[in-house]
């Protein structure tokens, strides 16, 4: 049976509702401790409701992870102005990546602070959050890089370097209460980042 258009945007409606609600839980309790029927309360439904949209508590931290991936993509292909150095396009995503994560702070909170509980039940090896990082900065460096901007480095190299060290920025920002700060810290990780990319490769 088909389902309208005014019936489709209310099922996502309803889901997204879920998933934020999702977020809020798992983040209070844990992903372990928190069941449906904390979520289904959290978002003011049934658990028998929940249900319908979602068959476990598994599939939501799918969508989750899936939502913020999504969105996090979604910077690396908002043109850059022409003329920026490497440097300079990778501070603009980074800050790109900071509005996506002030919005949605819930679902950060839940990926950075408790990702060693929930990797897992959804994750096989070599698909997890972290390697698909690497795998879009891998792109957007063979993509914007000059001749001279990787010291001999090949652009995954540059990648996981990039990767490791934002990464550890945002979790010390998740743990702490500086989020304020997170924009005027950003040109330390670029100073940090490309010292280490400017000199070449030993050996």
């Amino acid at each position: 049976m088909s389902v309208s258009p005014r019936r489709a945007r209310e099922i996502a409606r309803t889901r997204q509702d879920i998933l934020e609600a999702a977020a809020r839980a798992f983040v209070r309790s844990g992903f372990r401790a928190a069941t449906m029927q904390d979520i289904a309360r959290e978002a003011g439904y049934t658990a028998a409701s929940l249900y319908g949209y979602f068959p476990s508590k598994e599939e939501i931290l799918r969508e989750l992870q899936q939502l913020v991936l999504d969105e996090l993509t979604a910077t690396y292909s908002t043109p850059f102005p022409a003329g920026l150095s490497l440097r300079q396009k990778l501070e603009i995503l980074m800050r790109r990546h900071l509005e996506v994560a002030e919005r949605r702070f819930d679902l950060f909170a839940l990926f950075h602070a408790g990702m060693s509980e929930m990797s897992c039940p959804m994750q096989g090896p070599g698909d997890s959050p972290f390697g698909r990082r690497v795998d879009l900065f891998t792109r957007f460096i063979e993509e914007h890089r000059g001749d001279d901007d990787l010291g001999g480095r090949t652009p995954r190299e540059a990648a996981l370097a990039i990767t490791g060290i934002s990464y550890a920025f945002f979790v010390e920002l998740m743990h702490s209460t500086e989020w304020t700060l997170a924009g005027q810290r950003l040109p330390v990780v670029m100073d940090l980042i490309f010292h280490g990319l400017s000199r070449p490769a030993e050996g």
